[in-house]
């Protein structure tokens, strides 16, 4: 049930720290 929050969260996590990394090496 609230696995699903957490992978959600997870994804959102995850695509965070390539923006960040993207700018650090941009």
């Amino acid at each position: 049930s609230s696995a699903f929050h957490i992978d959600k969260l997870f994804n959102v996590i995850e695509q965070q720290k390539k923006k960040i990394s993207n700018r650090k090496y941009n």
